[in-house]
């Protein structure tokens, strides 16, 4: 557009009356949304298929693993970021912003926008910069502002994207928990063996024990399938494709490969996992502190997480193997499967 000011901006005319991406109050009607909706990101919007706006850890991440130089292009500067790991390299034009009308820095600094809200000042997003300011890196930048747009292209099956972590077993571990539309959002909850949510979780509601007692079982037992079916994994029959419940060992390879921090905010509650495995190092998912289901009790959203495998305990055909962690740490446990739980997909 011609005008890059709060007077044209699509979420709002002013910075306390945003309509749209907005964690606290102050700025207009909260709705906790964090990245960018595929309908509003510019990459996806112009180039479709897999391209979108980098987030504020992607960028930070770049930051850190490329050396920054110049590139003089037809008389003009640009940046040059060469990659650490294999000496690949890209160029950012500096190509200033726009604020209102005019162009701002153009040939001296270049500004990209990230997908990232600014969660502590909904007036901003991040953004990243390099130029002729003392700080660098990722930074914010008022959002009714024109960026350049540098795309990333992401890994997606069946349209949930993925991280390869190299944790031994080459899975795509997906970004997002079933039922979520984002990192943080919780999702939904199941419990295992069942591929839709309901009210109560519990072993009078559950589908494989038709006495209602958890002590008899049609189909998953020790002594029958110890494994998930697809037909009863809700990973792949809510999406479809080759998406499934992580088993145990594929889970405890996780935890055995990763470094897992405890990420807590206003909104972002839960675990950062990062790949420790060469070639794979930076990689990451965030597995929030969704809390589970017990009878009609939700508890410790906020607080724990529970995520199941698609492994039966072997020794107990009412316990089933499942992740549980919380602020002092990342544990593999076997408990009741009548519970509900999160499903975190991976695909191979």
């Amino acid at each position: 557009k011609s005008n890059y000011s709060w007077s044209t901006y699509a979420w709002g005319s002013s910075r306390t009356s945003l309509t749209k991406y907005v964690t606290s109050s102050s700025y207009g009607t909260v709705d906790n949304r964090l990245i960018l909706s595929p309908e509003d990101d510019a990459a996806q919007n112009e180039w479709g298929g897999s391209w979108f706006v980098p987030t504020q850890e992607e960028w930070a991440w770049l930051y850190e693993n490329t050396n920054i130089g110049l590139e003089e292009i037809d008389g003009q500067y640009a940046i040059k970021l060469t990659s650490k790991i294999n000496e690949n390299s890209i160029i950012l034009p500096m190509g200033g912003f726009m604020a209102d009308g005019g162009v701002i820095s153009k040939g001296t600094d270049a500004y990209y926008y990230s997908s990232s809200l600014d969660n502590s000042d909904n007036e901003y997003a991040k953004d990243f910069y390099l130029g002729m300011r003392e700080e660098e890196g990722v930074l914010r930048m008022l959002r009714t502002r024109g960026l350049p747009v540098r795309p990333v292209y992401r890994l997606i099956i069946s349209g949930h994207e993925y991280v390869e972590m190299g944790e031994g077993y080459n899975l795509k571990w997906a970004t997002c928990n079933v039922g979520a539309s984002a990192p943080e959002d919780n999702g939904d909850y199941f419990a295992w063996g069942e591929t839709t949510t309901k009210s109560n979780y519990s072993w009078s509601t559950y589908f494989d024990n038709p006495s209602g007692d958890g002590k008899t079982f049609t189909k998953y037992a020790a002594d029958k399938t110890t494994v998930l079916d697809p037909a009863d994994d809700a990973a792949r029959q809510n999406w479809g494709s080759t998406w499934r419940i992580p088993t145990d060992p594929e889970w405890e390879a996780l935890l055995n490969t990763t470094n897992f921090d405890w990420d807590w905010d206003d909104v972002r509650k839960g675990y950062k996992v990062t790949s420790k495995v060469s070639g794979y190092v930076g990689n990451s998912i965030f597995l929030p502190a969704a809390g589970g289901w017990n009878g009609t009790s939700f508890y410790d959203a906020g607080s724990h997480g529970f995520y199941w495998s698609s492994s039966l305990d072997e020794l107990n055909s009412f316990y089933v193997w499942y992740v549980d962690f919380y602020s002092g740490g990342v544990y593999r446990s076997d408990y009741y499967r009548f519970y509900g739980y999160s499903v975190r997909p991976v695909s191979e």
